[in-house]
């Protein structure tokens, strides 16, 4: 990565037939990772090592949690309003913090860049 200021946006680009993932810092476990995904594409069901929160740059994903509980926003830190059977809809601007334990996928419900920081 270059030591000059740069647009967050501007470090990835969307690719044609999977997302598109920059690192931009790592140290382990921690890192920060740039996400570019275009309309329909998907982060298939994984879990963090570690705890960790999205930033949606631009565009609007859907944010599943895939757990046999009610997501508390009070412990998971997320600011979404709008969430649906533990699908949270997560827009330009927003952030989402969500636990190591807990299975998630994205789905790009418009063309999408976010930043993952590994806390």
């Amino acid at each position: 990565m270059e030591k000059n200021p740069q647009k967050l946006e501007d470090i990835v680009d969307f690719q044609k037939d999977n997302f598109a993932k920059e690192i931009i810092e790592e140290n382990g476990e921690h890192m920060a990772i740039l996400f570019a995904l275009k309309k329909g594409q998907e982060i298939p069901e994984h879990k963090s090592p570690v705890d960790a929160f999205i930033y949606i740059l631009d565009g609007e994903v859907d944010f599943k949690i895939n757990m046999d509980i009610e997501v508390n926003c009070d412990e998971f830190f997320c600011n979404v309003v709008e969430a649906d059977d533990n699908v949270f809809k997560i827009r330009k601007g927003e952030i989402f913090r969500f636990a190591s334990d807990v299975k998630h996928s994205v789905l790009a419900k418009k063309d999408t860049k976010m930043l993952v920081v590994r806390i």
